[in-house]
């Protein structure tokens, strides 16, 4: 009878030992496929991050294009600028001349439109020898 029962244990212990192995491979194959699926994953999200470092770059590119395109306008404006107000002292019917002008027939001293309009002191005594009126006498007479 001791021969029936440890066969009996020794199968039973079989049996269970291949139901442990059983769900061991099934579950060995379940975790197989899930590490599959997360190296797929894996893959897409590097073509992703790739694609992403492409994308950034090339808006990092176009950024500091933008950039340098832009401190070249701003340059030009700089020139236009300098340029516009050259011209304006130049046209005596704008700018500081017509001002001095206006001072001028009005009784304004060479000082005054040296400082007021910023004349030299050559461009003032000339203006103020064209414009000023025959009948107000000159504010600066003692300077000359």
């Amino acid at each position: 009878m001791m021969g029936i029962e440890i066969f009996l244990i020794i199968g039973v212990l079989t049996l269970i030992l291949l139901v442990i192995v059983s769900l061991a491979f099934v579950l060995i194959k379940r975790l197989e496929q899930r590490l599959d699926g997360m190296k797929k994953r894996l893959s897409e999200q590097e073509t992703s991050v790739l694609s992403l470092r492409g994308a950034v770059s090339a808006l990092y590119d176009d950024a500091q294009q933008v950039t340098r395109r832009q401190n070249r306008i701003e340059q030009q404006l700089r020139q236009i600028g300098d340029q516009q107000e050259q011209l304006l002292l130049r046209d005596p019917d704008t700018g500081p001349y017509r001002q001095a002008m206006h001072l001028a027939k009005k009784g304004a001293s060479v000082e005054d439109l040296v400082t007021t309009c910023g004349l030299n002191r050559g461009e003032a005594e000339l203006l103020l020898s064209l414009y000023r009126t025959k009948t107000t006498p000159p504010n600066d007479a003692a300077e000359e």
